[in-house]
């Protein structure tokens, strides 16, 4: 079976008994984005399954990825089953199913869940950026996927594309998530012309741009403010552990 479609199979399951589980990762990105599907240079192979779940369903979870294959890494999940849980399949070792339990912590915390009601198998695109935009040392995958989401996503007023009220609130929260995303777009916008034409590039850029200017004039917080005045001077973000595959 196709991964994409066995992974729209296991949150099937998972709705199925009262469990709201959406993809993320680049599983996520396939199914929204036409050009990881087409484009000859960004589309590139899927090795894994990742969901986020609430904090309530994780433990719901481990019966329903039995079903479909996976047995859990129970001393994994035994240090890190409050915020993470990961499953690996029973014929091949090398698939594995990522679970973040309730909040995503990476070098930064994000709510994935957040307006994903109305998603029918994912997190919504501003959710999926938000996770690529909050790393801080970028490989070349998350470069590509990254040029990905700016060359099929816009700024709009809803969940197909890049929502920008769900932006402008989560930017004008939290500053070292504004600060991190800033640092990684400048990160793609110097190497993307390695994945794109001219035309491409156009796209990306401008949209890139829009970012940048929504970041720049959404309200700012109180909290934002004051973590503001910091600035660098102190970390704003974590170096999250490898997970052990």
């Amino acid at each position: 079976m196709d991964l994409a479609e066995r992974a729209k199979k296991i949150v099937v399951s998972a709705e199925g008994k009262g469990i709201h589980a959406r993809l993320l990762g680049g599983l996520a990105l396939y199914l929204l984005a036409p050009t990881a599907q087409h484009h000859p240079v960004l589309q590139r192979a899927y090795k894994d399954i990742d969901l986020v779940v609430r904090r309530k369903d994780g433990g719901k979870l481990a019966p329903i990825l039995a079903e479909a294959g996976f047995e859990p890494d129970r001393r994994f999940n035994a240090l890190h089953g409050e915020t993470r849980l990961l499953f690996t399949d029973h014929n091949d070792p090398g698939l594995q199913v990522d679970v973040f339990v309730g909040v995503f912590e990476q070098c930064h915390k994000l709510d994935l869940l957040v307006g994903t009601e109305n998603m029918e198998y994912t997190i919504t695109p501003s959710q999926l950026l938000l996770t690529k935009l909050q790393i801080v040392q970028l490989n070349e995958k998350d470069v590509k996927d990254l040029v990905t989401m700016f060359l099929d996503w816009s700024l709009g007023d809803d969940d197909r594309g890049l929502n920008r009220n769900t932006l402008a609130q989560v930017f004008g929260n939290d500053w070292g998530l504004l600060t991190t995303s800033s640092d990684t777009m400048d990160q793609v916008s110097q190497r993307a012309a390695k994945y794109v034409s001219d035309k491409e590039l156009d796209v990306v850029l401008h949209n890139i741009q829009e970012l940048r200017t929504l970041m720049t004039t959404s309200p700012k917080s109180l909290k934002f403010r004051m973590r503001e005045k910091i600035g660098r001077k102190m970390p704003w973000y974590e170096t999250p552990e490898e997970v052990k595959r």
